[in-house]
């Protein structure tokens, strides 16, 4: 390929590469988001009506988590079929950046629990990669 081509075109091999990769990790974490959005919604009701406590709420929160960044493994373990532990962890991870990024902007700070927080990463990156070795 001549080096014209890439300075207009803008994108050599590796960088349509890239491309596909992180369009693949948003699409997934996207799907990741979505189950966690309709889990929540059913799981807000269910507290409501069951009149849960604040400690049960959270409990059922860290489910939701779990239950969403495993799927998250497991789509992109199937996208991705080589190094699943890797890209199962870094699915994990960058779906608790992104929950941790929202909790910043509701809260105005990030957790008032540092042990919840850690516990919450931990469950995010275990799921992740357990999904990603279930796929």
């Amino acid at each position: 390929m001549p080096a014209e081509y890439i300075l207009i075109s803008g994108f050599g091999k590796g960088d349509r590469e890239l491309g596909r990769k992180l369009t693949t990790i948003f699409k997934v974490l996207i799907a990741a988001y979505l189950i966690s959005a309709v889990l929540l919604a059913a799981g807000a009701f269910i507290m409501y009506k069951m009149r849960l406590g604040d400690g049960q709420m959270r409990i059922v929160v860290m489910v939701i988590y779990g239950i969403s960044s495993i799927a998250a493994g497991i789509i992109y373990g199937k996208a991705k079929k080589e190094k699943r532990v890797l890209n199962g962890a870094l699915i994990g991870l960058l779906y608790f950046v992104f929950l941790s990024a929202v909790s910043f902007i509701i809260n105005k700070g990030l957790y008032d629990d540092v042990k919840k927080a850690i516990i919450s990463f931990v469950i995010c990156i275990t799921g992740g990669i357990l999904g990603a070795i279930m796929s």
